[in-house]
């Protein structure tokens, strides 16, 4: 099961046609937030920093015209966790996240709050930065620091059940000093091709001049490898966000390094071929951002992302493309730390500061005006296939009006955050059906590739 998320708009122009401020966070709301959104379809859901009773930071949701804002929990500290800086995940009935200290999980309505499991450095790990990564049956997670390693421990990868029980260490890094020899230091959540779970690590093997490293892994902690994301065509540091898959390349954000030390862009097959740079980010010469913190989003046929400082970009896959959309700036927000998700029309995340509490806001940005139409899902060529029911609750149905068009389509479905849920290949004349069932509620977009020819449309799962 994957991660999902669901944004809709809230109210609040801004001086920007396309740039809409949602809502500005304060000492009582809880404030800096790093993660990003998520939602039910009624409301949206978030996790802040600091703030709130305790100052621990809150869980919050608001209704989608902006109103009804509530704080569903106050952290405390302590065993009851605090200070997170993770994304949450919802399942269809609970959400669940992590805090520095914690993994836990409450009700859409601020019930049934639950500590899951509190770290204790050894052997378990301490200290998440990670949101987490549902495959249906276990959470994954990551520790920056702690672990079973005696000497140097350098953070962890975990999973548990979302009962709580079951937590198992499934690697644990050992810290070699400051980018020397061993990659550690797992500042990012996993992610998953179907077989393997992928991750960054933020400090790299200076050695062998593989500076920002990939780490690899069976969800039972077996077959472990790492994979260079920097070579010698270019350097690259600090990977802080999560690696988005396509179904061939996996994506990624290097917040240092690059040819002018601000920040880059990457792709590499989960093999560790096709190692490719796509962007070096230039903020002092060319004002196109500054340290790409968070990770990057798959919507038609661009990629979308945020920089630290302080500007949401896109990009083509093969690097081509570049272009600023929007410069954050005192009141509309600034510093987003998290990342963008998309609902098909808007993208949508979180600022770390400025607003006019400057503690940060919420924000929505139109992408669809921007530059061609191409960038609409369900954009052209959209009479040539049908998916139905939409809304779907179970089997989603696909038909083609030219007959033509059915051996050698390719299609995938992905979750809003860019991941892909399924990615097949038609065969014959048969056009498929897409067993939706095990997936939780939310948007989801499906793509068809019919001899280069792209075709987006827009999935309801109920």
């Amino acid at each position: 099961m994957k991660k999902l998320l669901l944004i809709i708009s809230l109210f609040a122009l801004t001086a920007n046609a396309q740039y809409t401020k949602l809502f500005d966070f304060s000492t009582t709301d809880g404030y800096f937030p790093y993660g990003s959104l998520v939602s039910d379809g009624t409301y949206l859901y978030g996790v802040t920093f600091q703030g709130g009773t305790g100052n621990y930071g809150t869980v919050f949701k608001l209704k989608t015209d902006g109103t009804g804002y509530t704080v569903l929990h106050h952290f405390l500290g302590g065993t009851d966790g605090g200070n997170s800086r993770s994304s949450l995940i919802y399942d269809g009935a609970f959400l669940y996240g992590t805090t520095a200290t914690t993994v836990f999980k409450l009700k859409t309505d601020g019930t049934n709050y639950s500590v899951l499991h509190n770290f204790t450095g050894s052997p378990d790990g301490s200290v998440s930065y990670s949101s987490l990564y549902n495959d249906g049956t276990y959470l994954y997670g990551t520790c920056v620091s702690g672990g079973s390693v005696t000497a140097n421990p350098g953070g962890t990868v975990f999973k548990i059940k979302p009962d709580g029980t079951n937590y198992l260490t499934i690697h644990s890094f050992t810290a070699n000093g400051v980018m020397l020899s061993t990659p550690s230091t797992p500042y990012a959540g996993v992610t998953s091709d179907g077989t393997y779970l992928y991750g960054t690590l933020f400090f790299g093997d200076q050695i062998s001049g593989h500076m920002a490293s990939i780490y690899k892994l069976m969800p039972d902690g077996s077959n472990f490898s790492t994979i260079s994301c920097s070579n010698s065509t270019y350097t690259g540091v600090a990977p802080q966000g999560d690696l988005t898959y396509d179904g061939t390349y996996l994506y990624g954000t290097l917040t240092q390094g690059g040819a002018f030390n601000e920040g880059a862009l990457f792709k590499v097959k989960p093999d560790g071929s096709g190692l490719t740079k796509l962007f070096d980010f230039n903020y002092n010469n060319n004002n196109n951002g500054l340290s790409p913190v968070g990770s990057l989003v798959i919507v038609g046929n661009y990629l979308y992302g945020l920089t630290y400082a302080s500007t949401i970009y896109r990009i083509k896959p093969d690097g081509t493309g570049f272009m600023v959309l929007y410069n954050f700036s005192g009141s509309n927000g600034d510093t987003p730390y998290g990342s963008l998700i998309s609902d098909g029309t808007y993208l949508y995340g979180m600022t770390n500061s400025g607003g006019t509490n400057n503690k940060g806001v919420i924000f929505k940005y139109n992408f669809t005006t921007v530059g061609s139409n191409e960038l609409k899902p369900d954009n052209y060529r959209d009479k040539n296939f049908k998916i139905y029911p939409n809304p779907v609750t179970d089997v989603l149905r696909i038909e083609s009006e030219n007959q033509n068009i059915t051996e050698g389509l390719e299609y995938k479905l992905f979750t809003i955050v860019g991941q892909v849920v399924v990615s097949a290949k038609v065969k014959e004349h048969n056009m498929p059906t897409i067993n939706l069932k095990e997936l939780p509620t939310g948007i989801y977009f499906i793509r068809f590739n019919y001899k280069g020819q792209l075709v987006t449309k827009k999935i309801i799962k109920e």
